[in-house]
């Protein structure tokens, strides 16, 4: 087919039925079918692998493993907590947290606001600015932290089920008072991505579709019945046709559609004229969970590999049960008449003469059963790339104390699997944040605008404080900066070089009205000085009288 017949194929709003539908193929169907499985799993929805006898004792054992699988693999994506910055157009001349001198006020203020200079004192510091507005616009467009963290978790969390993560973008709206850029995280069995024949990264179209309810064209009330909703993102031309394949022309836009298709119905009926959205990326962004180079969905964390092999974990352990059942109580048998004989504890058992009581020894292997269970669940931890240790299992947690080399040995397939998602999650995050500025007013979209936004992600690994700072002293002596020093042991180096300043001119200030002695810098290896005493009146050393005030 000529490019000019697939554009001619693809110029209108699809209204067929599911046969033929370009934007919900076959392959699309598989593909929701393996995340609906995989949900299950993470649910605990197994699949009971012994017959239930009725009127018996239900002998299966589900045990989820997918679950802890997923969930550690979240906490230690996104942690505590992530910093999303805007770094400013023109940043200041970096001058080591101090700021050039200035006369400092000497009124007698508390707060040490400015006043009239006093002579031989140190400056004091300019105050630093606030916020800049595009942080403040990111800020408002992710929320607070619980907000963010919340969004950012649900997001990575359909991406380890089901394998790719959508981030759609909301733009703000004056007539329902939203002020900022809003972010939707999509379910991916919802969404359907057409891409260039050529070059599956170039997306030519998304489609979103879901059930919902039918409402009333009066009132706008749910009538009862459901329908079905589709929108359709596509990339066009500069001439208003349909992007088909090759490299997207200047000018291109994208074209958004909304329709609906009854219960009943076999085609959509597109719900007005499509719109367009005047910016050249779509309104939506979306990243693999892991890397699949062979398509453009990712990889999920829940495989089928490993949900069969916790199917196999629960019917070992069923089996084990069922063994424990038949065989955790001997078996008492005897040649008397006696129909039934008590043996609870304090009884005395009558036998007919010549009787004899015996017992039936069960013959099942429990203990190789338990050894199997532990193999499978060995072979999990290494496919899923989480060790037992990171979700919590006793037996193999660490005894003592552990250096920094062997705890990352110890959890390096978790933290290599956490880098691949980080290099994934932070061009996605990066890419709405500043789309997300741009719908608010704040550049194009794109990094060249002089927009640029940085991440911040937490060390998921636990550490031990002490060391952690005796390994920073060392540091710090061999050159390291006390910016760097700072952040790594988890602060934030503005703040806390605007604490030192403040700190700084109060101490300052404190000296210049007799309230502190003056505190000379101690040498390493020296005796503490001691200031020599001083008379009322006299100034402080190193310092000038104040004309008018009392010393």
């Amino acid at each position: 087919m000529s490019t000019a017949a697939a554009r001619q194929a693809i110029a209108t709003f699809p209204t067929g039925g599911k046969a033929g539908d370009r934007y919900q193929t076959p392959e699309d169907d598989r593909r929701r079918a393996t995340m609906e499985a995989a949900w299950d799993a993470y649910d605990g929805k197994f699949k009971k692998p012994l017959a239930v006898v009725p009127g018996e004792t239900d002998d299966n054992v589900i045990s989820n493993r997918c679950a802890p699988i997923v969930d550690t693999g979240l906490q230690y994506l996104v942690g505590e907590s992530v910093t999303i910055e805007v770094e400013r157009a023109s940043e200041e001349a970096d001058t080591g947290g101090a700021e050039p001198p200035s006369e400092v006020g000497s009124g007698d203020d508390a707060d040490g606001a400015a006043g009239p200079a006093t002579p031989g004192l140190p400056a004091k510091p300019k105050p630093k600015p606030g916020p800049s507005p595009e942080q403040l616009c990111l800020d408002g467009c992710w929320g607070d932290d619980d907000h963010k963290m919340t969004t950012l978790t649900e997001l990575a969390h359909f991406g380890a089920v089901c394998g790719h993560k959508f981030l759609k973008l909301l733009p703000p709206d004056a007539e329902s008072g939203q002020a900022y850029a809003q972010f939707v995280v999509q379910d991916p069995a919802n969404v359907t991505v057409q891409t260039d024949p050529h070059n599956k990264k170039q997306v030519v179209s998304y489609c979103i579709q879901y059930e919902v309810p039918k409402l009333d064209d009066v009132t706008g009330q749910p009538v009862g019945s459901m329908q079905t909703f589709r929108q359709i993102i596509r990339l066009m031309n500069p001439d208003d046709t349909p992007f088909v394949t090759g490299r997207p022309k200047k000018g291109r836009y994208w074209e958004i559609q909304d329709a609906y298709r009854d219960a009943r119905a076999t085609t959509f009926v597109p719900d007005g004229a499509a719109q367009k959205w005047d910016w050249p990326w779509p309104p939506i962004v979306d990243r693999p969970n892991l890397p699949n180079p062979r398509d453009y969905w990712g990889a999920p964390d829940l495989t089928e590999s490993l949900i069969q092999a916790n199917n196999m974990v629960n019917l070992v352990e069923s089996l084990t049960a069922r063994m424990v059942k038949f065989y955790g109580e001997p078996a008492r048998w005897t040649d008397s008449e006696a129909t039934a004989i008590g043996l609870s504890s304090g009884r005395i058992i009558q036998l007919a003469p010549g009787s004899t009581l015996g017992e039936l020894t069960g013959k099942g292997d429990i203990a190789n059963a338990r050894a199997y269970t532990g193999d499978l669940r060995a072979n999990m931890d290494e496919e899923s790339h989480v060790p037992s240790a990171a979700t919590g299992r006793v037996e193999t947690m660490p005894r003592g104390a552990m250096s920094g080399i062997a705890m990352r040995m110890l959890f390096s397939p978790l933290l290599g699997k956490t880098t691949f998602k980080h290099r994934l999650d932070g061009p996605l995050i990066r890419t709405a944040s500043t789309r997300a500025l741009a719908l608010c007013g704040f550049g194009d979209g794109t990094d060249e605008s002089g927009v640029k936004v940085t991440l911040s992600w937490q060390n998921p690994l636990p550490s031990d404080d002490l060391a952690e700072a005796q390994t920073w002293l060392a540091k710090l002596q061999m050159g390291f900066s006390k910016h760097a020093a700072v952040k790594g042991m988890g602060g934030n180096p503005d703040e806390e070089a605007e604490y030192k300043r403040a700190e700084g001119a109060a101490s300052v200030l404190a000296m210049a009205r007799g309230q502190l002695p003056l505190i000379q810098p101690q040498q390493a290896g020296q005796q503490p000085a001691q200031n020599p005493p001083r008379n009322p009146g006299e100034p402080l050393p190193g310092t000038a009288p104040v004309p008018g005030r009392q010393q």
